[in-house]
């Protein structure tokens, strides 16, 4: 997940061509994310049947995704992106809310069968490792 978080954020800035205040304190607050995964991880290993971890685990991916989401509206809406067309805007957006959402439900299907909110969650990285649509954006 480090990973591909990492791989959204350089993504973004590809686009983003400026920074003020707001933004970077932003970016702080992904960043703050992205330095509990290593303890949500290893509390989520360690007690994977324990709600509490999942919980903390659901959570700070996304709070995470939701920082990264953040991240990228305040650039667009402020003028710190360069042009970017609205359906690459729209991608983004949806492909960064669409682990919120997973995450989500993984949490939610704790209630029922742990054992599939951990395939849920484990299965999320992989929906951002194959190339999506998004991607011939990138190149150009």
């Amino acid at each position: 997940m480090l990973g591909v978080f990492w791989i959204g954020h350089h993504n973004q800035f590809h686009f983003i061509r400026h920074s003020d205040r707001l933004f970077l304190w932003i970016n702080i607050g992904f960043m703050m994310c992205i330095a509990f995964i290593p303890f949500s991880t290893a509390l989520l290993g360690r007690y994977r049947q324990e709600p509490l971890a999942i919980y903390l685990y659901g959570g700070n991916m996304v709070l995470g995704s939701l920082a990264l989401y953040g991240h990228w509206r305040y650039a667009i809406r402020s003028g710190l992106a360069a042009s970017v067309e609205p359906a690459v805007i729209r991608m983004t957006g949806v492909r960064i809310l669409r682990a919120v959402v997973l995450y989500l439900v993984a949490m939610g299907v704790s209630l029922i069968k742990v054992e599939w909110s951990l395939v849920l969650f484990a299965i999320n990285p992989f929906l951002y490792i194959v190339p999506g649509k998004i991607d011939r954006y990138w190149k150009s």
